[in-house]
């Protein structure tokens, strides 16, 4: 149950247990949980913690509209590829920011990865592009 529990115009509290894991979200083999940084932050940064659920699939190359996007894996790891076929093993304790417009691909995550993620600002589009693996460039329509 999520409880969220303010105490001034300033301070939220939000005390959340497994069944908190209820927002909604950009992937399907994910579950969400909104941790009130919209609320507390009155919409200037976004705060989520995912957990694996099902069978992952690859997000296909994208970019997000943002300034960033940042990460920190509290369980289990995740592998990224980025546009230059760099690829990024993320393990527990591992943090990660994106700058927004880079384009990046989740191509891999163990069954029990969990992640806490930051975005600013809070609202953040999601943009798939084809990249060219060869070159690292967008291929063109």
């Amino acid at each position: 149950m999520d409880e969220p529990t303010t105490t001034s115009d300033a301070v939220t509290i939000r005390r959340m247990d497994d069944d908190s894991f209820d927002a909604k979200g950009r992937r399907t083999f994910f579950r969400y949980r909104d941790l009130g940084l919209n609320e507390g932050s009155r919409g200037t940064l976004n705060g989520s913690q995912y957990k694996a659920v099902g069978i992952m699939e690859t997000t296909g190359f994208h970019y997000h509209e943002c300034e960033y996007q940042f990460g920190f894996v509290l369980r289990g790891w995740v592998e990224i590829a980025f546009a230059d076929g760099r690829v990024e093993r993320l393990e527990q304790g591992t943090s990660i920011t994106i700058p927004g417009g880079t384009i990046h691909n989740e191509v891999a995550m163990s069954s029990d990865f969990e992640l806490l993620e930051i975005t600013f600002p809070a609202a953040m589009g999601t943009v798939a592009v084809d990249v060219d693996l060869a070159t690292g460039h967008l291929q063109q329509p």
